[in-house]
């Protein structure tokens, strides 16, 4: 009967760290950080586009 409390316990303790681990939260890497430069590729992207249009 112990043996069976301590499994459940672990199994709990064991769910819910998994489920901690996959709860992601924190920045998304999908979108840009505004106070970073811009790439070098970008910036040709950009230029191209300027002379695109001119």
């Amino acid at each position: 009967m112990q043996n069976k409390y301590r499994l459940t316990a672990m199994s709990a303790v064991f769910s819910l760290g998994l489920l901690s681990a996959c709860a992601g939260g924190g920045q998304d890497d999908n979108e840009p950080d505004v106070e970073e430069e811009p790439s070098e590729q970008q910036q040709q992207n950009n230029e191209e586009q300027q002379e695109d249009k001119e």
